[in-house]
């Protein structure tokens, strides 16, 4: 029984952070910071154009995604994608095309459906590039422990977010730093 001492005590779970990226504890954070790259290692060519990467994600409190963002590096060029998938593969959200500007610096859109209302659950950040030269901000890993941190990658035909993911293999070396806000500035 409860004696009402601790009564407003806080319980459960501790609210979603305000903005989320894949370096963060909702993502891959954790791991990240066990092989001790904790900080961004810097600015990378995208690995392939088209290439899609898909990074886990487990909220543990509803989100109410009003931006998706990602960390541009120190060249702009192309159009960039940013969406979000069930753990199913099924796209729930995208920015559509939108073209990368600002260098070494955020850069966000809006889904195009408008603000969306993620209820607790695991989920996928996508991210896509158009070009090879298309710069993100990134950490440094290898592929094998990219591939126990559980981010796919798919590469296909054409550029943009599909419907339905493909969760290919990850071959490529590191993490890119992008993700969802509640907030409308990021």
């Amino acid at each position: 029984t409860c004696d009402g001492l601790m009564a407003d005590f806080p319980t459960g779970h501790l609210p979603p952070h305000m903005v989320i990226s894949t370096v963060s504890f909702e993502c891959v954070g954790l791991e990240y910071a066990i092989l001790l790259r904790a900080l961004p290692a810097g600015a990378t060519n995208w690995p392939q154009a088209r290439r899609i990467m898909y990074v886990p994600m487990l909220l543990q409190a509803p989100f109410a995604l009003v931006r998706l963002w990602w960390a541009n590096g120190t060249n702009v060029n192309g159009l960039v994608q940013v969406g979000i998938y069930s753990r199913d593969g099924v796209r729930l959200a995208t920015t559509g095309s939108v073209g990368q500007l600002g260098t070494s610096q955020t850069q966000s859109a809006a889904p195009t459906i408008g603000t969306v209302l993620l209820p607790p659950g695991f989920y996928y950040l996508a991210l896509t590039g158009t070009d090879l030269t298309t710069r993100f901000l990134k950490g440094i890993v290898n592929a094998r422990n990219v591939r126990q941190m559980g981010i796919f990658e798919d590469t296909p035909g054409i550029f943009g977010l599909p419907a339905t993911a493909t969760f290919g293999v990850n071959v490529s070396g590191w993490v890119p730093i992008f993700g969802i806000s509640q907030h409308t500035l990021i």
